[in-house]
């Protein structure tokens, strides 16, 4: 979501045991800068590298232990596109490339307001700051004590524990999916807000009450889609501020599992 290595399944090394081929990775740089999940424009003339390597070779894997397969494959696996680029320093010479990162971007560096931030262009705004950063020339992050999304994420997941203490809104297409035929039936727009360790979603003449401690397989793809399983249905939300729901609600969650 911010330009580095997500978690892999412990399950993908039960897969190389199993098959028992030869395992080769491919590493990235530069596909997150080119194209970031939220972006609402791609960069032209984007750089992307493509790194191969043999990991393990059929004979090996079946003398080492789930373990140690896992700790490779992670270490070999991280990357993270803004490390790389400002050794690399490759000019995407971006012109709107802050467009749609508002909706992954919930707390402001320098007020820790959230839901304030807002885009236009390469510039990042806040309602109660104004102009706070801008992407330059590299992709990187200018005017701020960081030059990077990961660490901005790193900021607003601090946050997240007083932010859980108040009403947090949203809004958006509300769906209920049938995941035996793959079709979704559109429910209408739904004005959203998380308060008391539920989620409620008011629809126009009929409001859902989700209690989180029963919400499983939460889960945020595409750009902007929240879905999550209940009393066995599969709900799914198009989101204009998707992170900070899927930040919350996880936050509650283990909360609650940890006393």
């Amino acid at each position: 979501f911010f330009g580095e290595q997500s978690e892999i399944p412990f399950s993908t090394v039960k897969l190389f045991k199993k098959f028992k081929l030869d395992v080769v990775i491919c590493k990235t740089n530069g596909s997150y800068l080119s194209a970031p999940r939220w972006g609402e424009k791609t960069t032209h003339n984007g750089l992307l590298e493509l790194n191969f390597k043999v990991l393990f070779k059929a004979n090996e894997l079946e003398n080492l232990s789930l373990e140690y397969i896992y700790e490779r494959l992670v270490e070999e696996m991280k990357f993270n596109d803004f490390d790389w680029n400002r050794e690399r320093k490759y000019l995407y010479k971006p012109k709107q490339r802050a467009l749609g990162v508002e909706n992954y971007l919930y707390v402001c560096p320098k007020c820790l307001s959230h839901q304030t931030i807002s885009t236009d262009k390469n510039d990042i705004y806040c309602k109660d700051c104004g102009r706070i950063a801008y992407f330059n020339e590299y992709s990187l992050i200018s005017g701020l004590d960081f030059d990077n999304l990961v660490d901005w994420d790193k900021l607003q997941k601090k946050q997240i524990p007083e932010i859980a203490k108040e009403e947090v809104y949203s809004k958006g297409l509300m769906y209920l999916v049938d995941t035996i035929k793959y079709r979704s039936k559109k429910l209408g727009v739904a004005e959203t807000k998380i308060f008391n360790n539920c989620l409620y979603a008011r629809l126009k003449h009929i409001e859902y009450v989700f209690d989180l401690d029963l919400l499983t397989g939460l889960t945020l793809t595409k750009k902007n889609e929240v879905s999550f399983d209940y009393e066995e249905k599969t709900y799914l939300f198009k989101l204009k501020d998707p992170m900070i729901y899927i930040d919350i609600i996880n936050y509650i969650k283990e909360r609650k599992n940890n006393g």
